[in-house]
């Protein structure tokens, strides 16, 4: 099912092929049987639609017979090391490449995110990070975020530094991590201007000391205007 659900004459036509296993052709006329099981997938409600009229009730009983409830990848952290590897394996295999693996700091990072399309996006991130790493490990940076141990040291003068510019910055928390979370663009870029200032310019010694990859580094300069 998906998240995809057929309109009410389709799933007439479903349930009476569950039913009796009988189906006709597009376009013919003679009854035809079939002989199959149904394995069904889907991260609706059915619940509810059934309540608003939208999924039929004597469906949901013929194709819910056993139904098991996977839970929200933010519900089960420790299935997400193992995904990950198999994220990274699957990827270097892919490309002929030997595995990356991943630091302590970027498995907590992945476990501390609700992940709202689930472990798709989860290895779909992994794979990604995979991509921009120049090493054999991949660390929190790779995921195109700095470290929080910076986030955390910066915060509170950044959000100062802010304050004339941005009252509704200012208005906020200057301690937790709603302060950090909020002020996380304004960090980034602060920290990356203050050291391009340094090394003059010298992108690899840039994102050497700010501990990102150098491929995150030119897309956060071009994006605040410092790519040339």
């Amino acid at each position: 099912m998906s998240d995809q659900v057929p309109a009410n004459t389709v799933q007439v036509k479903l349930l009476r092929v569950l039913q009796d296993g009988s189906f006709q052709r597009v376009g013919g006329t003679e009854a035809r049987q079939s002989n199959f099981r149904l394995i069904s997938a889907s991260n609706r409600n059915f619940e509810a639609m059934i309540a608003d009229g939208t999924f039929r009730l004597d469906l949901f009983y013929r194709i819910g017979a056993v139904v098991i409830r996977l839970p929200a990848l933010r519900e089960r952290l420790d299935d997400i090391p193992l995904l990950a590897d198999l994220a990274l394996h699957q990827f270097a295999e892919r490309h002929g490449q030997r595995p990356k693996r991943l630091s302590d700091h970027a498995l907590l990072y992945l476990q501390g995110q609700s992940w709202p399309g689930n472990v798709r996006q989860m290895m779909h991130t992994v794979e990604r990070a995979a991509i921009f790493c120049d090493s054999d490990v991949i660390d929190v940076s790779d995921f195109g975020v700095i470290d929080s141990a910076q986030l955390n040291t910066a915060a509170s003068a950044v959000v100062r530094e802010f304050s004339d510019q941005s009252p509704q910055l200012a208005s906020r928390p200057q301690s937790g991590s709603m302060s950090v979370s909020s002020a996380v663009e304004q960090v980034e870029e602060q920290l990356i201007r203050k050291a391009m200032t340094q090394y003059n310019g010298n992108k690899k010694r840039v994102a050497s000391s700010l501990g990102i990859s150098r491929s995150y580094l030119y897309k956060r300069l071009a994006q605040i205007g410092l790519s040339n």
